[in-house]
């Protein structure tokens, strides 16, 4: 299975309902209830800009993983591009 196809939108109608919605135009979520709760509209719109900027992000991390200039930076800081890409 594959998620949703990027870029995702924050939709909300006039009643202040908002709806998550893929590049096709699917829905992934909305404000109805569910268990535990419906994510806000703030969530929602966090979410949406985390999924679309989540394939660029990774393409960056590697870009710097594999420049000439890994071997100056910090340890701490290769570390933590090599754990993020690890979970990858």
């Amino acid at each position: 299975m594959t998620h949703t196809p990027t870029p995702w939108s924050l939709d909300v109608d006039s009643d202040g309902e908002y709806t998550i919605r893929g590049a096709n135009r699917d829905w992934v979520a909305n404000d109805t209830p569910y268990y535990p709760t419906a994510p806000n509209e703030d969530d929602a719109a966090f979410i949406v800009k985390a999924c679309n900027s989540h394939d660029r992000l990774v393409e960056a991390l590697w870009l710097v993983r594999m420049s000439a200039g890994w071997d100056y930076l910090a340890g701490e800081t290769q570390e933590m591009i090599s754990v993020a890409l690890e979970g990858l």
